[in-house]
């Protein structure tokens, strides 16, 4: 009986879920937008100088939101500093400086610092307490709280990116789906992504795969990725699409004769190996898709080295 309930239970939120994502016909279509499966356009060109490489120098990507409003997500690109013991030891974020940040037991108390930060390993990615590395993160900036996710790990110089051929990076990615307003129905589910970076081009893309029946979809696309530097961020010209486990593709909240606007970031840094100088191991970053119909979040790391570019 008590399994019954479960299933039920389960089907019951996964429908409801299922309406958010792919949307019913008409419904929250805006006439005259265009470009509505479209990312958000790529920073400005000073944004993606790189500096040579420099000792300790760490970058990541923060999905964040205020405590009092948990809805009003966005994605901030993070620098800093990396502490003797291989763990972040300053953070920028966003205008934001953290400082001091420390800890001796890392993974029961976690880390803390300046602004009441709060850094909490997140289980499932790296296999180590050291970076890179996903955190939970926790702050005072100005008269706000927030909380979010973080990836960072060391960042490469200028001189160790590739400027010719391609790598592809995969590993450990979650994704939420969640709605556009607080209170309903929300579903998490760990997958695993694959991106690969064209080195040559300055694009990259993304296909995260996920078990079917978790989430209303199974696989996820997110094309023309711009190389930033030595990060990956929205071009302007990329695309999201969701693939449910029949095959049926269409963009997020929507169908394809009617897709619905989103407002889609996507930020994550190439990662430096331990022996330098070296072309990037890794990569790890963080994306948000918001329509007013709901919301799609991902975190993901790298549990590989890319090939040789």
């Amino acid at each position: 009986m008590a399994q019954q309930v479960q299933i039920a239970i389960r089907i019951a939120r996964n429908t409801v879920l299922a309406a958010l994502l792919f949307g019913l016909p008409g419904c929250a279509v805006l006439d005259g937008v265009k470009n509505a499966m479209k990312d958000a356009a790529k920073p400005d060109e000073p944004t993606c100088d790189l500096l040579p490489r420099e000792k300790g120098q760490i970058a990541g990507a923060y999905l964040r939101w205020p405590t009092a409003d948990a809805q009003s997500r966005g994605v901030v690109h993070v620098t800093g500093k990396e502490s003797r013991a291989g763990q972040p030891q300053t953070l920028d974020l966003g205008g934001t400086h953290l400082d001091r940040i420390g800890g001796r037991d890392v993974q029961e108390r976690g880390l803390h610092g300046t602004n009441r930060s709060a850094l909490k390993l997140r289980p499932g990615f790296a296999s180590g307490v050291k970076l890179p590395n996903v955190y939970d993160l926790g702050y005072r900036g100005g008269e706000l709280d927030y909380a979010g996710v973080m990836v960072a790990g060391a960042s490469p110089g200028a001189e160790e990116i590739p400027t010719s051929g391609s790598a592809s990076y995969s590993g450990r990615v979650v994704v939420e789906l969640g709605p556009a307003i607080s209170g309903g129905a929300t579903a998490q589910a760990a997958g695993r992504f694959t991106l690969t970076v064209g080195y040559g081009t300055q694009r990259a893309g993304l296909r995260v795969d996920l078990p079917a029946g978790v989430l209303p979809f199974a696989r996820l696309d997110w094309s023309n990725l711009y190389l930033c530097g030595g990060r990956l961020v929205s071009s302007g010209q990329g695309e999201v699409t969701v693939t449910d486990s029949s095959g049926a593709t269409a963009p997020p909240f929507g169908t394809k004769s009617q897709p619905v606007p989103l407002l889609s970031h996507f930020d994550a840094v190439l990662i430096a190996p331990a022996q330098r100088p070296a072309p990037p191991q890794g990569i790890g970053g963080v994306f948000l898709v918001q329509s007013d119909l709901g919301t799609i979040t991902g975190v993901f790391l790298s549990d590989q080295p890319g090939g040789t570019p």
